[in-house]
């Protein structure tokens, strides 16, 4: 807890493992924090904080999947479907529709933050962005079909696969 003040106390209960254990551990639990430093941070985006789930309240998080980026409820993914049945909207999406309703060419976080205080995300693909002025406007955003989210290496693969398995069965 950030708020109470902490203390440490040496020598007044009997150790729950001995000294030489305690210390190795603390050496392992170190090295793995070091291996782990290197890792990708958790991503933040212009979104971070302002997209809302209207099904279950959380907020939403950024997601990448396969190098695709999304925003998805924080219920959804750490739980499931069955405890949020919250969509996934495409990062690209979402920019394309936050600039359609700013009325800019292309997306400005700058113009998101001086103008919008939230987005809902509620049933049916659609968005309900809040602005400061107490206006709300709503807008839906298209799923892409699976057809397009597939790269060419993504087909190039699954074509692989099939010959591998017309090969295997044939």
């Amino acid at each position: 807890n950030g708020c109470l003040p902490q203390y440490y106390a040496e020598g007044t209960h009997e150790a729950i493992v001995d000294a030489d254990t305690f210390a190795a551990a603390q050496s392992i639990l170190l090295q793995t924090k070091d291996r782990k430093s290197g890792d990708t941070p958790c991503e933040h985006g212009p979104f971070t904080g302002m997209i809302e789930c209207a099904h279950c309240g959380a907020h939403y998080k950024r997601v990448t999947n396969h190098g695709s980026k999304g925003w998805n409820c924080n219920t959804f993914q750490t739980r499931g479907k069955e405890a949020c049945p919250a969509r996934q909207i495409p990062e690209e999406e979402l920019y394309r529709v936050t600039a359609e309703v700013l009325g800019l060419a292309e997306f400005d976080a700058d113009t998101l933050h001086s103008k919008i205080t939230a987005i809902r995300a509620e049933k049916d693909n659609t968005l309900v962005f809040c602005f400061k002025d107490g206006l709300e406007t709503v807008k839906r955003w298209q799923d892409r079909s699976r057809a397009e989210s597939w790269t060419e290496e993504m087909k190039e693969a699954a074509r692989q696969k099939a010959l591998e398995r017309s090969k295997t069965n044939g």
